[in-house]
C-alpha cells in the first residue's frame, strides 16, 4: 500500500512538473511570438492603422503628423498621447498611460514635457527654456495666472499634428509666415476686443520697410535678415518692449545706430524724461524707410513735432539736413556726367564709377551718425563726398577735354591721309596719262 502512494506521489509530481514546466515553455514562446510581431511592426503603431481606417479628420491627422518634424524623427502618438500602440485593444484602459486630448490650459506643459527637457532635446541641438519663457510673457500670465484659454499656446503658433521645424517654408512659425500667424489673433476684431488691444499690426507691418523686405520687394535686401514679430517681442516670452528697451531691440539689428544713438542728446532725454524712443520717429509697426524729410515739419515723426521751429536743436537738423542732401545732389550730378562719357568710344571709366561709391559709401556712413545729433561727425563724411565729387568734376572735364583733342587729332589725321590719297591717285593717274602717249 505504501509503495502505491509512493508511486502514485511521485507521478502527480511529475505531472505537476511537466505542467508548470509547459506554462512556462508556452510563456516564453508567447513572448517571442509577441516580440517577433513588434518587430515586424517596428516603426508602425495600430493608432495608424485604426485611424485612416475611421478616416476624414482622423486619417487626416494620421497623413499630417507623417509629413510633420514628428513624424520624420520617429516621435510617435504615444509620445504625446500615451496608451498602448502594440495592441488593438482600446488604448484607454486603465494602466496603459493615456492621456487623450490636453486641454488648452495644459498644452504648454503637456509640450514641455520634452521640450524641457536637456537630456531628450540636445540630441536635437534645440532649446529647452521655451516654458520658463512662455510663463513671463503676456500670453503666459494670462494662461497661467489668470486661467485665460483664448491666449496663444503652442499649438496656435506651431500647428497640432502637422508641426514643421521653424526653417520649413510651410511652418507656421517660419520666418516669413509668422507675421501672419500672429495676426491670426491680433487681426481679429472680435478676438482682441476683450484685451482692449488694436489690430492694424499686420497691414501696418506689410507696408513698412521690413514688410516690404520680407514680402520680396526691395531689390538687394535679404528677407532672412529683416525682422519680423518674434525679433522684436521675443518668440515665447512675447510682450511689447519697455520704454527703456526699445533702443536695445532695436539695436539689436542696427548695432552702429544704436552706438551713435548712445552718444547723443536724445540718449541723455530718453535717460531723463523717457523720450525719445526709436518709435517716436520712426514708429514700430509701420517703419518707413526714412528721409531727410524726417528734420523739417511739425508732423509726428518728424523734428517739428517736438521741436519748435527756430530752436536751436531744429535748426541743427535743418542744417545736417542740408548737408546730406547738398552731397547727394553732386553725387547724383557727377554721376549722370559719368554716365555720358561711358558712351563715348575709347573712354574708360571704371576708376571714376569707383570714386562715385566711395562718395556714397560717406553718405551711408553719415546717415546713422546723424542720431548722435554731433554736427561735425556727419559734415565729416558729407565733406569727403564733397570733395571726391569735385575731383570727379574735374576729371570729367580733363577726359571730356582729351577727348575732344583726340576727336581733332583723329579728324587731322583723317584729314592727312584722305589728301595722300588723292594725291596718290592723282599721281598714278598721271603715270598711266605718260603711257598712252608712249
Amino acid at each position: 500500500m505504501k509503495r502505491y502512494w509512493k508511486k502514485t506521489i511521485i507521478v502527480i509530481a511529475i505531472f505537476l512538473s511537466a505542467l508548470v514546466l509547459l506554462q512556462i515553455t508556452g510563456a516564453e514562446a508567447t513572448k517571442e511570438t509577441s516580440k517577433k510581431k513588434r518587430k515586424r511592426k517596428k516603426g508602425k503603431v495600430t493608432c495608424i492603422i485604426c485611424h485612416n481606417q475611421l478616416g476624414k479628420e482622423k486619417a487626416a491627422w494620421v497623413k499630417q503628423w507623417q509629413e510633420s518634424v514628428h513624424g520624420k524623427n520617429d516621435v510617435t502618438c504615444p509620445a504625446c498621447h500615451g496608451g498602448d500602440p502594440s495592441s488593438f485593444n482600446k488604448p484607454k484602459i486603465e494602466g496603459t498611460g493615456y492621456i487623450g486630448k490636453p486641454s488648452r490650459l495644459e498644452v504648454p506643459e503637456f509640450c514641455a514635457r520634452c521640450h524641457s527637457n536637456t537630456n531628450w532635446m540636445r540630441q536635437y541641438n534645440k532649446r529647452t527654456d521655451q516654458l520658463s519663457q512662455y510663463k513671463t510673457s503676456k500670453h503666459g500670465k494670462g494662461l497661467f495666472q489668470k486661467k485665460d484659454a483664448q491666449v496663444a499656446i503652442c499649438i496656435d503658433c506651431h500647428g497640432k499634428h502637422d508641426i514643421s521645424g521653424i526653417s520649413d517654408p510651410s511652418s507656421l512659425a517660419h520666418h516669413k509666415s509668422i507675421a501672419e500667424t500672429c495676426a491670426g489673433c491680433h487681426a481679429d476684431e472680435d478676438y482682441m476686443l476683450p484685451y482692449g488691444l488694436v489690430t492694424n499690426q499686420l497691414a501696418a507691418y506689410n507696408n513698412s520697410y521690413h514688410g516690404m523686405i520680407i514680402k520680396g520687394k526691395v531689390d538687394g535686401k535679404n528677407p532672412s535678415l529683416v525682422p519680423s514679430c518674434p525679433d522684436c517681442h521675443s518668440p515665447h516670452g512675447a510682450k511689447p518692449p519697455e520704454v527703456a528697451e526699445v533702443h536695445n531691440v532695436c539695436g539689436n539689428c542696427h548695432m552702429q545706430t544704436e552706438k551713435y544713438f548712445h552718444q547723443g542728446e536724445h540718449k541723455t532725454a530718453l535717460d531723463e524724461q523717457n523720450q525719445p524712443r526709436c518709435i517716436d520717429c520712426h514708429d514700430y509697426h509701420e517703419i518707413r524707410y526714412p528721409t531727410s524729410e524726417l528734420f523739417v515739419g511739425e508732423s509726428i515723426y518728424h523734428c517739428g513735432f517736438c521741436h519748435l521751429m527756430n530752436s536751436k536743436p531744429y535748426l541743427k537738423g535743418i542744417r545736417i539736413k542740408e548737408a546730406i542732401e547738398n552731397a547727394e545732389r553732386e553725387i547724383v550730378k557727377v554721376e549722370k556726367m559719368v554716365l555720358s562719357l561711358q558712351e563715348a568710344p575709347g573712354l574708360d571709366v571704371m576708376d571714376l564709377k569707383e570714386t562715385i561709391q566711395k562718395a556714397r559709401r560717406n553718405i551711408l556712413e553719415a546717415i546713422p551718425k546723424t542720431h548722435s545729433l554731433i554736427e561735425e561727425d556727419v559734415t565729416k563724411h558729407t565733406d569727403r563726398a564733397l570733395v571726391l565729387t569735385g575731383e570727379l568734376q574735374q576729371k570729367v572735364d580733363n577726359m571730356k577735354k582729351e577727348f575732344v583733342t583726340r576727336k581733332k587729332g583723329l579728324f587731322a589725321a583723317l584729314m592727312v591721309i584722305g589728301f595722300l590719297i588723292c594725291f596718290l591717285l592723282y599721281k598714278r593717274w598721271l603715270l598711266e596719262l605718260k603711257e598712252e602717249e608712249m
